[in-house]
Protein backbone atom coordinates (compact mmCIF):
# COMPACT_ATOMS: atom_id res chain seq x y z
CA UNK A 1 0.00 0.00 0.00
CA UNK A 2 1.61 3.22 -0.65
CA UNK A 3 1.15 5.59 1.95
CA UNK A 4 2.72 8.62 0.42
CA UNK A 5 -0.25 10.56 0.34
CA UNK A 6 -2.71 11.56 2.41
CA UNK A 7 -5.51 10.36 0.07
CA UNK A 8 -3.77 7.11 -0.05
CA UNK A 9 -3.75 7.29 3.99
CA UNK A 10 -7.47 7.77 4.16
CA UNK A 11 -8.35 5.33 2.09
CA UNK A 12 -6.58 3.04 3.89
CA UNK A 13 -7.90 3.89 6.97
CA UNK A 14 -11.37 3.71 5.57
CA UNK A 15 -11.12 0.38 4.11
CA UNK A 16 -9.65 -1.05 8.15
CA UNK A 17 -12.49 0.41 9.50
CA UNK A 18 -9.96 2.18 11.46
CA UNK A 19 -12.03 5.49 13.26
CA UNK A 20 -12.18 8.98 12.30
CA UNK A 21 -9.33 11.81 13.13
CA UNK A 22 -9.74 14.54 14.77
CA UNK A 23 -7.59 17.48 13.62
CA UNK A 24 -6.76 19.77 10.80
CA UNK A 25 -7.92 19.15 7.38
CA UNK A 26 -4.53 18.94 6.23
CA UNK A 27 -4.05 16.11 8.57
CA UNK A 28 -1.62 17.68 11.16
CA UNK A 29 -2.16 17.88 14.62
CA UNK A 30 -4.60 14.69 13.94
CA UNK A 31 -5.91 12.54 17.19
CA UNK A 32 -8.58 9.51 17.05
CA UNK A 33 -11.39 8.89 19.35
CA UNK A 34 -11.53 6.11 21.11
CA UNK A 35 -12.94 3.80 19.22
CA UNK A 36 -15.91 1.62 20.55
CA UNK A 37 -14.15 -1.96 19.49
CA UNK A 38 -11.17 -2.84 17.62
CA UNK A 39 -11.62 -3.52 13.62
CA UNK A 40 -10.13 -7.37 14.06
CA UNK A 41 -12.75 -7.74 16.58
CA UNK A 42 -15.85 -6.65 14.51
CA UNK A 43 -16.19 -9.89 12.48
CA UNK A 44 -16.98 -11.93 16.01
CA UNK A 45 -20.68 -9.58 16.45
CA UNK A 46 -23.82 -11.01 15.76
CA UNK A 47 -24.78 -11.40 11.97
CA UNK A 48 -27.49 -8.37 11.78
CA UNK A 49 -24.96 -6.17 13.79
CA UNK A 50 -22.11 -7.03 11.54
CA UNK A 51 -24.38 -6.19 8.46
CA UNK A 52 -25.90 -2.98 10.35
CA UNK A 53 -22.03 -2.02 10.56
CA UNK A 54 -21.03 -3.28 6.50
CA UNK A 55 -18.56 -5.68 7.68
CA UNK A 56 -18.46 -9.73 6.08
CA UNK A 57 -18.02 -12.90 8.08
CA UNK A 58 -14.16 -12.47 6.91
CA UNK A 59 -13.62 -9.20 7.98
CA UNK A 60 -14.13 -7.37 4.58
CA UNK A 61 -16.17 -4.60 3.76
CA UNK A 62 -19.46 -5.57 1.86
CA UNK A 63 -20.69 -3.45 -1.23
CA UNK A 64 -22.44 -0.77 -1.84
CA UNK A 65 -24.86 -2.86 -3.63
CA UNK A 66 -24.55 -6.13 -0.51
CA UNK A 67 -25.92 -3.46 1.91
CA UNK A 68 -29.67 -3.66 2.35
CA UNK A 69 -31.04 -1.58 4.46
CA UNK A 70 -34.72 -1.24 5.81
CA UNK A 71 -36.25 2.09 6.32
CA UNK A 72 -36.56 1.29 9.72
CA UNK A 73 -32.80 0.89 9.88
CA UNK A 74 -32.10 3.72 7.76
CA UNK A 75 -33.93 5.95 10.60
CA UNK A 76 -31.76 4.85 13.32
CA UNK A 77 -28.21 6.67 13.98
CA UNK A 78 -25.90 4.77 15.03
CA UNK A 79 -25.89 1.09 15.82
CA UNK A 80 -25.15 -0.47 19.59
CA UNK A 81 -22.21 -2.50 19.98
CA UNK A 82 -19.72 -3.41 22.27
CA UNK A 83 -17.21 -6.41 23.68
CA UNK A 84 -19.91 -8.12 25.44
CA UNK A 85 -21.96 -8.95 21.90
CA UNK A 86 -19.06 -11.31 20.72
CA UNK A 87 -19.45 -14.77 20.38
CA UNK A 88 -16.23 -17.26 19.95
CA UNK A 89 -16.72 -20.09 21.63
CA UNK A 90 -19.37 -21.09 19.23
CA UNK A 91 -18.46 -24.17 17.63
CA UNK A 92 -20.12 -22.68 13.96
CA UNK A 93 -17.17 -20.69 13.58
CA UNK A 94 -14.03 -21.11 11.99
CA UNK A 95 -12.03 -19.42 14.19
CA UNK A 96 -12.85 -22.31 17.06
CA UNK A 97 -10.12 -24.34 16.02
CA UNK A 98 -8.13 -21.80 15.92
CA UNK A 99 -8.42 -21.44 20.08
CA UNK A 100 -7.20 -24.13 22.90
CA UNK A 101 -10.42 -25.23 24.54
CA UNK A 102 -8.14 -27.60 27.13
CA UNK A 103 -10.78 -30.12 28.69
CA UNK A 104 -11.26 -30.11 32.35
CA UNK A 105 -9.40 -32.31 34.25
CA UNK A 106 -10.82 -33.75 37.61
CA UNK A 107 -8.87 -32.66 40.55
CA UNK A 108 -5.91 -35.30 42.07
CA UNK A 109 -7.70 -33.96 45.58
CA UNK A 110 -10.88 -34.30 46.19
CA UNK A 111 -12.33 -30.64 47.71
CA UNK A 112 -13.08 -31.50 51.01
CA UNK A 113 -16.23 -30.13 52.67
CA UNK A 114 -17.03 -26.82 54.23
CA UNK A 115 -16.33 -27.11 57.86
CA UNK A 116 -19.03 -25.22 60.25
CA UNK A 117 -17.32 -22.08 61.91
CA UNK A 118 -18.12 -22.55 65.74
CA UNK A 119 -20.01 -19.53 67.35
CA UNK A 120 -17.79 -18.18 69.70
CA UNK A 121 -18.79 -16.28 73.10
CA UNK A 122 -17.36 -13.10 74.62
CA UNK A 123 -15.50 -13.25 77.99
CA UNK A 124 -18.62 -11.72 79.52
CA UNK A 125 -21.30 -14.00 77.93
CA UNK A 126 -18.70 -16.96 78.59
CA UNK A 127 -19.29 -15.67 82.09
CA UNK A 128 -22.78 -15.74 81.97
CA UNK A 129 -23.36 -19.04 80.48
CA UNK A 130 -21.23 -20.05 83.29
CA UNK A 131 -23.35 -18.64 85.79
CA UNK A 132 -26.55 -20.19 84.69
CA UNK A 133 -25.26 -23.56 84.18
CA UNK A 134 -23.82 -23.38 88.01
CA UNK A 135 -27.46 -22.16 89.20
CA UNK A 136 -29.12 -24.79 87.61
CA UNK A 137 -27.09 -27.24 88.76
CA UNK A 138 -27.10 -26.25 92.00
CA UNK A 139 -31.33 -26.07 91.99
CA UNK A 140 -31.55 -29.22 90.70
CA UNK A 141 -29.47 -30.77 93.46
CA UNK A 142 -31.89 -29.27 95.93
CA UNK A 143 -35.15 -30.16 94.59
CA UNK A 144 -33.17 -33.48 95.00
CA UNK A 145 -32.49 -33.37 98.50
CA UNK A 146 -36.06 -31.64 99.07
CA UNK A 147 -37.84 -34.67 97.24
CA UNK A 148 -35.51 -36.60 99.87
CA UNK A 149 -33.91 -38.59 96.86
CA UNK A 150 -30.59 -38.01 98.00
CA UNK A 151 -29.09 -37.13 101.53
CA UNK A 152 -27.85 -33.78 102.62
CA UNK A 153 -24.03 -33.01 101.76
CA UNK A 154 -22.28 -32.49 105.59
CA UNK A 155 -21.73 -28.91 106.82
CA UNK A 156 -17.99 -27.80 105.18
CA UNK A 157 -16.49 -26.72 108.21
CA UNK A 158 -13.06 -25.61 108.40
CA UNK A 159 -10.79 -24.35 111.51
CA UNK A 160 -11.44 -21.18 110.16
CA UNK A 161 -15.39 -21.23 110.78
CA UNK A 162 -15.10 -23.96 113.48
CA UNK A 163 -16.40 -21.39 116.39
CA UNK A 164 -19.54 -20.04 114.42
CA UNK A 165 -20.31 -23.41 113.29
CA UNK A 166 -19.83 -25.81 116.83
CA UNK A 167 -20.25 -22.61 119.21
CA UNK A 168 -21.06 -24.80 122.03
CA UNK A 169 -19.41 -28.16 121.29
CA UNK A 170 -16.17 -26.19 120.34
CA UNK A 171 -16.15 -24.54 123.89
CA UNK A 172 -17.21 -28.13 125.50
CA UNK A 173 -14.83 -30.03 123.81
CA UNK A 174 -12.35 -28.32 121.32
CA UNK A 175 -9.99 -31.26 121.07
CA UNK A 176 -12.30 -33.54 119.80
CA UNK A 177 -14.17 -30.65 117.74
CA UNK A 178 -10.71 -29.92 116.15
CA UNK A 179 -10.42 -33.61 115.50
CA UNK A 180 -13.58 -34.03 113.75
CA UNK A 181 -13.46 -31.10 111.64
CA UNK A 182 -9.40 -32.16 110.49
CA UNK A 183 -11.03 -35.41 109.55
CA UNK A 184 -13.90 -34.17 107.51
CA UNK A 185 -10.92 -31.99 105.60
CA UNK A 186 -8.92 -35.06 105.29
CA UNK A 187 -12.20 -36.76 103.75
CA UNK A 188 -12.85 -34.17 101.50
CA UNK A 189 -9.78 -34.31 99.55
CA UNK A 190 -9.82 -37.59 99.12
CA UNK A 191 -13.24 -37.59 97.80
CA UNK A 192 -11.86 -35.13 95.80
CA UNK A 193 -8.83 -36.65 94.23
CA UNK A 194 -10.98 -40.00 94.25
CA UNK A 195 -13.03 -38.11 91.11
CA UNK A 196 -10.21 -36.79 89.64
CA UNK A 197 -9.01 -40.17 89.74
CA UNK A 198 -11.78 -41.42 88.30
CA UNK A 199 -12.29 -38.70 85.19
CA UNK A 200 -8.79 -39.96 84.39
CA UNK A 201 -8.57 -41.54 81.33
CA UNK A 202 -6.44 -44.59 80.89
CA UNK A 203 -3.96 -45.67 78.83
CA UNK A 204 -6.19 -48.02 76.73
CA UNK A 205 -8.46 -44.78 76.21
CA UNK A 206 -5.90 -42.04 75.91
CA UNK A 207 -4.47 -44.25 73.13
CA UNK A 208 -8.37 -44.56 71.60
CA UNK A 209 -8.74 -40.85 71.45
CA UNK A 210 -5.64 -40.29 69.25
CA UNK A 211 -5.70 -43.08 67.21
CA UNK A 212 -9.46 -41.47 66.28
CA UNK A 213 -7.20 -38.11 65.53
CA UNK A 214 -5.31 -39.97 63.11
CA UNK A 215 -8.01 -41.50 61.54
CA UNK A 216 -10.11 -38.71 61.03
CA UNK A 217 -6.51 -36.56 59.60
CA UNK A 218 -6.43 -39.81 57.34
CA UNK A 219 -9.95 -38.89 55.93
CA UNK A 220 -8.43 -35.86 54.03
CA UNK A 221 -6.03 -35.62 51.10
CA UNK A 222 -2.34 -37.35 51.15
CA UNK A 223 0.06 -34.66 52.08
CA UNK A 224 4.03 -35.23 51.74
CA UNK A 225 6.53 -33.27 53.04
CA UNK A 226 10.53 -33.55 51.60
CA UNK A 227 13.70 -33.18 53.78
CA UNK A 228 17.28 -33.01 52.55
CA UNK A 229 19.78 -33.80 55.33
CA UNK A 230 23.43 -33.41 55.38
CA UNK A 231 24.40 -36.34 56.67
CA UNK A 232 23.27 -39.20 58.06
CA UNK A 233 25.76 -41.82 57.88
CA UNK A 234 28.84 -40.51 60.03
CA UNK A 235 29.62 -40.73 62.68
CA UNK A 236 27.82 -43.66 63.52
CA UNK A 237 26.82 -42.89 67.08
CA UNK A 238 25.07 -39.15 65.40
CA UNK A 239 23.39 -41.30 62.79
CA UNK A 240 22.26 -44.45 64.65
CA UNK A 241 21.03 -41.78 67.00
CA UNK A 242 19.57 -39.51 63.88
CA UNK A 243 17.76 -42.49 62.38
CA UNK A 244 16.38 -43.60 65.77
CA UNK A 245 14.79 -40.52 66.38
CA UNK A 246 12.76 -40.28 62.93
CA UNK A 247 11.61 -43.99 62.85
CA UNK A 248 10.01 -43.81 66.29
CA UNK A 249 8.48 -40.90 66.06
CA UNK A 250 6.80 -41.37 62.65
CA UNK A 251 5.86 -44.92 63.61
CA UNK A 252 4.34 -43.19 66.63
CA UNK A 253 2.37 -41.00 64.41
CA UNK A 254 0.82 -43.44 61.78
CA UNK A 255 3.07 -42.21 58.71
CA UNK A 256 4.47 -43.45 55.71
CA UNK A 257 8.07 -42.77 54.48
CA UNK A 258 11.17 -43.38 53.91
CA UNK A 259 14.55 -42.05 55.03
CA UNK A 260 17.05 -42.65 52.40
CA UNK A 261 20.79 -42.69 53.44
CA UNK A 262 23.30 -42.14 50.54
CA UNK A 263 27.40 -43.06 51.85
CA UNK A 264 29.03 -41.94 49.16
CA UNK A 265 28.86 -38.08 48.10
CA UNK A 266 27.04 -36.26 45.15
CA UNK A 267 30.66 -34.10 44.69
CA UNK A 268 33.37 -32.72 45.44
CA UNK A 269 33.86 -29.51 47.31
CA UNK A 270 37.17 -27.29 46.70
CA UNK A 271 38.87 -27.68 49.91
CA UNK A 272 38.81 -31.76 49.22
CA UNK A 273 35.78 -32.78 51.41
CA UNK A 274 33.07 -34.81 49.73
CA UNK A 275 29.24 -33.38 49.88
CA UNK A 276 27.01 -35.74 50.50
CA UNK A 277 22.83 -36.06 50.53
CA UNK A 278 20.23 -37.60 52.57
CA UNK A 279 16.37 -37.61 52.16
CA UNK A 280 13.55 -38.07 54.12
CA UNK A 281 10.39 -38.48 52.66
CA UNK A 282 7.06 -38.50 55.18
CA UNK A 283 3.26 -39.20 54.08
CA UNK A 284 0.76 -38.13 55.72
CA UNK A 285 -2.59 -36.07 56.80
CA UNK A 286 -2.05 -32.14 57.41
CA UNK A 287 -2.05 -32.07 60.71
CA UNK A 288 0.38 -34.63 61.63
CA UNK A 289 2.36 -33.20 58.38
CA UNK A 290 2.65 -30.37 60.57
CA UNK A 291 3.51 -32.16 64.02
CA UNK A 292 6.43 -33.56 61.62
CA UNK A 293 7.70 -30.53 60.37
CA UNK A 294 7.92 -28.97 64.22
CA UNK A 295 9.71 -31.92 65.43
CA UNK A 296 12.95 -31.76 62.66
CA UNK A 297 13.16 -28.39 63.68
CA UNK A 298 13.73 -29.52 67.33
CA UNK A 299 16.11 -31.78 66.64
CA UNK A 300 20.03 -31.21 66.76
CA UNK A 301 21.36 -32.21 64.18
CA UNK A 302 24.95 -31.61 64.71
CA UNK A 303 24.94 -33.13 68.05
CA UNK A 304 26.79 -36.56 68.96
CA UNK A 305 25.49 -38.12 71.69
CA UNK A 306 28.01 -39.22 74.60
CA UNK A 307 29.16 -42.87 74.50
CA UNK A 308 28.59 -45.06 76.96
CA UNK A 309 30.82 -46.86 79.50
CA UNK A 310 31.14 -50.25 79.47
CA UNK A 311 32.82 -52.95 82.05
CA UNK A 312 35.70 -53.26 80.27
CA UNK A 313 36.33 -49.73 80.03
CA UNK A 314 35.86 -49.15 83.63
CA UNK A 315 37.99 -51.98 84.66
CA UNK A 316 41.04 -50.70 82.39
CA UNK A 317 40.52 -47.41 83.58
CA UNK A 318 40.93 -49.04 87.21
CA UNK A 319 43.88 -51.01 86.57
CA UNK A 320 45.61 -48.01 84.77
CA UNK A 321 45.08 -45.29 87.02
CA UNK A 322 46.56 -42.12 85.91
CA UNK A 323 47.65 -43.64 82.38
CA UNK A 324 44.46 -43.52 81.46
CA UNK A 325 44.00 -39.93 81.93
CA UNK A 326 47.09 -38.88 80.64
CA UNK A 327 45.93 -41.20 77.29
CA UNK A 328 42.68 -39.29 77.15
CA UNK A 329 44.86 -35.86 77.65
CA UNK A 330 46.66 -36.60 74.83
CA UNK A 331 43.98 -38.13 72.29
CA UNK A 332 42.08 -35.42 70.45
CA UNK A 333 38.83 -36.82 68.82
CA UNK A 334 38.22 -35.44 65.61
CA UNK A 335 35.06 -33.03 65.62
CA UNK A 336 32.34 -34.76 63.47
CA UNK A 337 31.14 -33.46 59.68
CA UNK A 338 28.65 -30.25 59.81
CA UNK A 339 24.76 -31.67 59.35
CA UNK A 340 22.08 -29.24 59.00
CA UNK A 341 18.24 -30.05 57.43
CA UNK A 342 16.14 -28.33 55.56
CA UNK A 343 12.08 -29.05 54.22
CA UNK A 344 12.61 -28.53 50.86
CA UNK A 345 9.24 -29.47 49.25
CA UNK A 346 5.58 -29.75 51.00
CA UNK A 347 2.58 -30.36 48.23
CA UNK A 348 -0.47 -33.00 47.61
CA UNK A 349 -0.38 -36.52 45.98
CA UNK A 350 -2.96 -38.38 44.81
CA UNK A 351 -1.91 -41.64 47.01
CA UNK A 352 1.30 -42.10 49.06
CA UNK A 353 4.37 -44.03 47.56
CA UNK A 354 4.59 -45.82 51.10
CA UNK A 355 2.64 -48.22 53.56
CA UNK A 356 4.96 -47.36 56.29
CA UNK A 357 7.95 -45.90 57.25
CA UNK A 358 11.36 -47.75 57.12
CA UNK A 359 14.74 -46.53 56.83
CA UNK A 360 16.86 -47.46 53.83
CA UNK A 361 20.85 -46.93 53.16
CA UNK A 362 22.70 -47.22 49.83
CA UNK A 363 26.26 -46.40 48.60
CA UNK A 364 25.89 -44.90 45.87
CA UNK A 365 22.71 -42.27 44.40
CA UNK A 366 22.68 -43.92 41.21
CA UNK A 367 20.93 -46.95 43.64
CA UNK A 368 19.31 -44.33 45.33
CA UNK A 369 17.48 -42.52 42.88
CA UNK A 370 16.58 -46.16 41.00
CA UNK A 371 15.13 -47.36 44.43
CA UNK A 372 12.97 -44.35 43.55
CA UNK A 373 12.14 -44.09 40.36
CA UNK A 374 10.92 -47.81 40.91
CA UNK A 375 7.97 -46.26 43.02
CA UNK A 376 7.43 -43.62 40.29
CA UNK A 377 8.94 -40.73 43.04
CA UNK A 378 12.60 -40.37 41.08
CA UNK A 379 12.15 -36.98 41.24
CA UNK A 380 12.01 -36.63 44.68
CA UNK A 381 15.77 -37.19 44.52
CA UNK A 382 16.14 -34.82 42.05
CA UNK A 383 14.84 -32.22 44.17
CA UNK A 384 16.76 -32.77 47.00
CA UNK A 385 20.05 -33.06 44.59
CA UNK A 386 19.50 -29.54 42.71
CA UNK A 387 18.32 -27.79 45.80
CA UNK A 388 20.56 -24.94 46.96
Amino acid sequence: VNLCGLNNIEKFRIDAGLPTPIGDDDGTNAAYEPAIMEWWDLPFLPKEVRLKLGVNADGSRLRANQTKKSKAAEAEDEVSYDYTMLSISNLSRNTYKLIEHPKSIKPMVPKAPAKEIPLYLTKKERKKKRRQMRMEAHQELQDKIAMGLIPAPKPKIKMSNMMKALTNKAVAAPSAMTKEVLDGINERKTNHEMRNLAAKKTPAEKWAKKKQKILEDSKGATVVALFRVENMCEPAARAASLRFKLDVNAQKMRMSGCAVCVRAPIERLPDGRGKTCNLVIVEGGEKRIQKFIKLMKRIRWNAVPAARPTESDSNADDKNGSNSVAAMEIETPQPPPPNSCEMIWKGYVAKPAYNRFFVEEFETQKEAKESLASLGIGHYWDLAVNHT
